[in-house]
């Protein structure tokens, strides 16, 4: 186990012979990363083992609950020992688990990680242990981080090796995912002099009071000393020459204008400038030559800006936005993205590439994703068609530009309560009490009742809705949402429960507030005209997206 990935058997023919026999150098996978592959992977497990890993979970409760800046978000996933298959060679006890932060989650094509280690010491496919296979979920046309991550090695910043993957479980076809190269220690050894330096995922993570806390240190763990953070930190705590002369002592500050810079230019948003998210950085262990670098992750979410037009800078994090009211810098970013214009993006090379991985991986979208798939990528050619000529005049104004705000906090706070009860039908009403307390002040109601119905976008989820009259004909409106096979008596985690206040007459509702908490089912089923007889005690927070 551990980050050796490079470690395993002597010698070997390669990929077309024994694969375990492929040799430990970490290079002799590098087919397994070829552009025009689609890796056949197939996983078996109990059919039990199969249901607990997949419906493993986090909530955003767990990510962004009231401590969500105390320390990086819990590991919510474990290992489980499966067969697993790669391009024909068998592996009969490896390790796979679910992977994922909130937005890719999904019980039915989970996101995975595999571990060809995990039980087996030295078990690897041509020198790696591990794969990471993601679902896409937020990118229906499957090719933005094959993309976006090419752009950034092309542009001379270390990123991920990228291509695709049909996976297989117990002989279901789960469909194409996205197979990203894990950024571990034989990673860190392609790009650095040594790989014995201090890697740092950054989640919700920037170089500010309140903000630090949440890195989450990948290699060395077990030292506490995060001299990077503290540096960068410290450094950032200056204003103008005085900040830039100790950021150059640091930071590759080359590379991060470049990494800035292309960041922007794809608009990934969810990554460092735009949402201080998504990203790595790998400091030297030599205290005297830090070279602290900055490396793109999660980039799942680009070219969404078609209709906006493109943001000259995204500067919602420390490091950019100080770096942008520094002319000198503004000024080294300005070169650094003509620079990328000039050498490394092409409108019509970047739609060529689309081209060639559509053709590639047409033929593994299956006929329900047929529509998203090319909305998604008429979307993606939409922003691309034009960018270079967009930046170019953007660039030219880039003085007159207001960059954005700093990032806000994104931890929940509780403002209110809820205590409910209801005595209703699957598929039918019933009636309902419902107290609500919102910042200390109590609703009052006139009349309640209540609804067990499917949701109309999935049959298998329902919710339980209790609906409450004011005296003026306003209403509130609280769903509780729960999957069909869990209508049997029993406990239920709520973690995305919504309260809705609708003003009279109305068809729409004008304010949501997001609720979580338990609801108890003492008699539920899912046969039409049944009970389903319960109670629940909720939370109410306060959060940025209602």
């Amino acid at each position: 186990g551990g980050d050796n990935e490079g470690d395993g058997a002597d010698g070997g023919p390669g990929p077309d012979g024994g694969l375990l026999d492929a040799g430990p150098s970490y290079e002799d996978g590098d087919w397994l990363f070829e552009a025009d592959r689609v890796l056949d992977v197939r996983i078996e497990l109990p059919v039990d083992e199969w249901d607990a890993l997949r419906f493993q979970t986090r909530n955003v409760l767990d990510i962004l609950g009231e401590d969500c800046a105390q320390g990086p978000a819990p590991q919510a996933f474990t290992y489980r020992p499966a067969t697993v298959t790669i391009e024909g060679e068998t592996f009969s006890e490896a390790g796979v688990r679910k992977k994922g932060f909130l937005g890719s989650l999904s019980d039915t094509k989970p996101s995975l990680k595999i571990k060809m280690d995990e039980y087996v010491e030295g078990q690897h496919v041509s020198g790696l242990t591990r794969f990471t296979l993601n679902n896409a979920k937020q990118d229906p046309s499957y090719v933005n981080q094959c993309i976006g991550y090419d752009l950034f090695r092309k542009a001379g910043v270390p990123a991920p090796r990228c291509n695709f993957a049909n996976v297989h479980v117990n002989g279901e076809d789960l469909g194409l995912f996205v197979h990203v190269e894990s950024v571990k220690k034989p990673y860190l050894r392609t790009y650095f002099d040594t790989d014995e330096g201090n890697l740092y995922e950054g989640t919700l993570s920037d170089f500010r009071d309140g903000w630090t806390a949440t890195f989450e240190k990948k290699t060395n763990s077990m030292e506490a000393a995060r001299p990077e953070i503290d540096e960068l930190s410290a450094a950032l705590a200056l204003q103008g020459d005085a900040m830039r002369e100790a950021l150059d002592a640091i930071v590759d500050m080359e590379e991060f204008m470049t990494f800035w810079a292309m960041e922007t230019l794809v608009a990934h948003h969810d990554g460092y400038g735009g949402n201080s998210n998504n990203y790595y950085l790998y400091g030297s262990p030599d205290a005297a030559d830090r070279n602290i670098t900055f490396m793109p992750w999660g980039v799942d979410n680009l070219f969404r800006d078609a209709a906006a037009g493109p943001a000259v800078a995204l500067t919602r994090s420390l490091l950019p936005q100080s770096l942008f009211a520094h002319e000198a810098s503004r000024d080294q970013y300005t070169a650094a993205m003509r620079k990328i214009l000039n050498e490394t993006w092409e409108d019509s090379e970047v739609l060529v590439e689309i081209a060639r991985m559509e053709s590639l991986i047409r033929p593994f979208i299956f006929s329900e994703e047929e529509e998203a798939f090319s909305q998604g990528l008429g979307a993606i050619r939409a922003s691309v068609t034009g960018r270079e000529a967009a930046f170019r005049v953007a660039l030219n104004e880039i003085a007159q530009h207001t960059p954005d705000a700093l990032m806000e906090q994104l931890c929940f706070e509780k403002k209110g309560s809820i205590i409910t009860s209801f005595d209703t039908v699957w598929q039918g009403g019933g009636t309902a009490t419902l107290s609500v307390v919102i910042d200390g002040t109590p609703l009052s109601f006139v009349q309640q009742s209540s609804v067990a119905v499917p949701t109309e976008e999935d049959p298998n989820r329902a919710f339980v809705a209790v609906f409450a009259d004011f005296a003026d004909t306003s209403r509130a409106m609280l769903l509780l949402p729960v999957a069909v096979s869990a209508l049997a008596p029993s406990t239920v985690e709520i973690s995305d429960g919504i309260l809705l206040f609708f003003p009279p007459g109305a068809e729409d509702f004008d304010r949501a507030e997001f609720v979580a908490g338990t609801m108890t089912l003492d008699e539920a089923s899912s046969v039409t005209g049944e009970a389903i007889i319960g109670s629940a005690d909720l939370d109410i927070w306060n959060t940025p997206f209602f």
